[in-house]
């Protein structure tokens, strides 16, 4: 009499292991690869924290005019507002000490600032042009963007 095989067969047994195979290496891909996982993860990360530095800017800016307006209304001063906005009034009006404000470069002909702002280890650069009339001063643009 013959016995009945209830083993796996060599050629299941390799069917199974390139079929593996092929999952590990589609799965490897998409976490790792160009369009991967990780790096979709990085660019929202680096998005983000570009997003949050130019939030902390627009607010700080707009805090120390709100400043200079308050100055200009109760006291009568009429000091022009480059006069208010420096590294240090930025830095006080910033929410976080996670932010270092590398340099303030001020074109008062235009009242074009430029800065550089350090957050988690990067660089990020802001143009902002405002413009003034007496008491009223508003934020023209905003513009970041990472340094190699």
């Amino acid at each position: 009499m013959l016995k009945g095989n209830n083993g796996v067969t060599l050629v299941a047994l390799v069917i199974t292991i390139i079929v593996l195979l092929i999952l590990a290496g589609v799965s490897i891909s998409l976490v790792v690869g160009d369009n991967g996982v990780a790096n979709q993860a990085a660019d929202v990360t680096e998005e983000n924290d570009q997003a949050t530095v130019e939030t902390e800017i627009k607010t700080a800016v707009m805090a120390v005019v709100s400043d200079w307006q308050d100055e200009n209304n109760i006291n009568g001063n009429t000091e022009p507002l480059n006069t208010f906005i420096n590294k240090d009034s930025l830095e006080a009006n910033m929410n976080s000490k996670d932010y270092e404000i590398k340099n303030l470069n001020v074109n008062t002909g235009t009242d074009t600032y430029t800065t550089d702002i350090e957050y988690n280890g990067k660089t990020y650069y802001f143009v902002l042009s405002l413009t003034d009339s007496e008491n009223a001063c508003i934020v023209k643009s905003v513009n970041a963007s990472s340094q190699p």
